[in-house]
């Protein structure tokens, strides 16, 4: 646990001074809220604005997570300083899992504030009736970004951690979250099944109900696969890394 605590307070450091942490938060935060300010302004017609609707822009910044989480990892090998991380920390799993609970726990905040951030924006700024949190499920969706934006980040470090090229795990992560799952669902007898349990897709249900989640037992089984399907990419991450190291 030492060795964990001295790579999250090394990660932490390396992250807040980093330009392109703030870039992609600063970029996150602007289309998200642009997206918001669209949604209330140009409602769909007939319709009232949901929290579906203003929530929809968050996922461009959780497009930007995915990526700048996958170059955390990959940006220190094609640098080497992942040499020098190693002489401070020896075993390689703390480096990996810092690098995830702290993204994590980033993404989740950052997530969170937006949704609340864009709520505001779109009832500032509707044409009509503005989007309003009354009911539970309401709730769920916006707390849901958190959950959906940390699971993200642990998913982009693990990819990076197992591909180790920055391009490489960029397209893969891409290809994965918007093409790739939607694919699934194409394939005959098997497909409609499996798309609604690829881990996107499934997780993704929390913010939006109409994003064919299958998994059972509402926001509490997506949650569960949320905190199993992380942590299990992220072991495979560090296990394949294991294996590729000296």
């Amino acid at each position: 646990m030492t060795a964990l605590r001295r790579a999250l307070a090394a990660e932490t450091v390396r992250l807040s001074r980093s330009r392109s942490t703030w870039w992609c938060l600063g970029t996150a935060a602007a289309l998200a809220l642009a997206s918001a300010v669209l949604a209330a302004r140009v409602p769909e017609e007939g319709g009232a604005v949901t929290v579906v609707d203003v929530l929809a822009g968050l996922s461009f910044g959780e497009m930007i997570l995915l990526v700048l989480a996958a170059l955390s990892v990959t940006g220190e090998y094609r640098h080497g300083t992942i040499r020098l991380a190693c002489q401070a920390v020896p075993r390689r799993w703390p480096l990996t899992a810092a690098k995830a609970l702290l993204l994590a726990a980033a993404g989740a905040t950052a997530a969170v504030f937006l949704a609340f951030a864009s709520l505001l924006v779109a009832a500032l700024c509707a044409a009509g009736p503005g989007p309003s949190l009354d009911t539970a499920a309401e709730w769920r969706q916006v707390l849901g970004t958190g959950v959906l934006w940390a699971f993200t980040a642990v998913a982009g470090v693990a990819v990076g951690a197992l591909v180790r090229n920055g391009a490489a795990a960029v397209g893969v992560l891409l290809l994965w979250s918007l093409a790739g799952e939607s694919a699934a669902g194409m394939l005959p007898r098997v497909g409609g099944a499996l798309a609604g349990w690829m881990p996107f897709t499934a997780v993704g249900g929390l913010v939006d109900p109409d994003a064919g989640s299958r998994v059972p037992y509402g926001a509490a089984g997506q949650v569960a696969y949320a905190i199993v399907a992380g942590p299990a990419l992220l072991a495979l991450g560090m296990v394949a890394g294991r294996r590729r190291d000296p």
